[in-house]
């Protein structure tokens, strides 16, 4: 079941997170960023073999936007952006894969909407928009189109990712995260949730998205953590003692205020980038302020992710905001 975001959960399976000394000696996390210290730091290599290696209790973090066709009612578009915690545990700047990747995927329309032919063109306008600005941002390797009767299965490979089965990139053992194309694919029977990886899922306003899950019936069934980068943002502007944007809490402002411009809004699989990108941002952000070894050592990891994300959605990153 999909658990109530408020009451965040703070355990994954097998594993207790415990949160390690902090280095902050001027300040108090908040609760909020104390949360995102424990995820983070839970993953960090360390001395023994036994702990470094990878393991069931791994999460991935993953950032979700869904769209939604107004004509229909229903989902018209799904943009999913992963990184496998299993980087942090590694030593090595050198890795032959791409440390964040997005996927987009445009859902076909409901055969029988039983619409009126107004809002069915309409809804088929849209369609193709999104198609059209899809094919325009990410190459053919990170986008697909998935029939509509297609949908939950699609929901099912995106938050299910089995542990023992998948395959992973030699460098950090990471998971190899591949667009998911369904229209010619048997459907299979989805593993039992004991042997799914956790997650953390990521979103600016997540709480809308995760609505949406449950408005189509679909329950998360793995360990789940939620991280909303709005919250997050909120958090650390009272931490740092820095003013409220003028202009608002969206994503677009919070990408402006951290520094990097990017380009081609409002196609999911690049909003869900945006989050992802945003939080490892702030992240970083809160880990340059600590004074320990292993802070300044997340910080330089989730720099680094950053400048490694999937070239594949041709993301641009500016000096300085306007």
């Amino acid at each position: 079941m999909i658990h109530h975001l408020p009451k965040l959960q703070h355990t994954f399976r097998h594993k207790i997170i415990t949160r390690g000394p902090l280095h902050f000696p001027s300040h108090r996390l908040p609760p909020k960023l104390n949360h995102l210290y424990d995820i983070f730091t839970s993953q960090l290599h360390d001395d023994s073999e036994e702990q470094s290696a990878p393991n069931d209790s791994d999460p991935i973090f993953l950032a979700v936007d869904i769209s939604v066709c107004e004509s229909t009612k229903t989902v018209i578009e799904i943009g999913a952006a992963y990184m496998d915690s299993r980087y942090l545990r590694d030593d090595i700047d050198v890795h032959c894969h791409h440390l964040i990747q997005s996927h987009n995927y445009v859902i076909g329309l409901p055969i029988k909407s039983g619409l009126p032919e107004s809002k069915l063109q309409s809804a088929i306008c849209m369609w193709k928009r999104k198609q059209r600005r899809a094919a325009s941002q990410f190459d053919y390797n990170a986008r697909a189109v998935v029939p509509y009767n297609r949908l939950y299965q699609l929901l099912q490979r995106i938050f299910c990712h089995e542990y023992g089965t998948e395959q992973t990139h030699a460098c950090c053992r990471s998971k190899h995260f591949k667009i998911l194309r369904l229209d010619n694919e048997r459907n299979t029977l989805t593993p039992p949730a004991e042997t799914w990886r956790p997650l953390v899922i990521v979103g600016h306003g997540i709480r809308s998205d995760m609505d949406i899950l449950r408005r189509l019936g679909f329950a998360l069934q793995a360990p789940v953590q939620y991280v909303d980068t709005m919250e997050i943002a909120k958090a650390l502007r009272h931490f740092l003692r820095q003013r409220e944007p003028k202009h608002g809490h969206s994503l677009r402002e919070l990408c402006y205020g951290l520094g990097f411009r990017p380009t081609g809004w409002h196609v999911s699989g690049r909003d869900a980038l945006f989050s992802m990108v945003a939080l490892m941002k702030m992240a970083a952000t809160m880990f340059e302020k600590d004074q320990s070894s292993k802070g300044r050592q997340t910080a330089s990891k989730l720099l680094h992710a950053i400048k490694n994300t999937d070239p594949l959605v041709h993301w641009e990153a500016s000096r300085k905001a306007p």
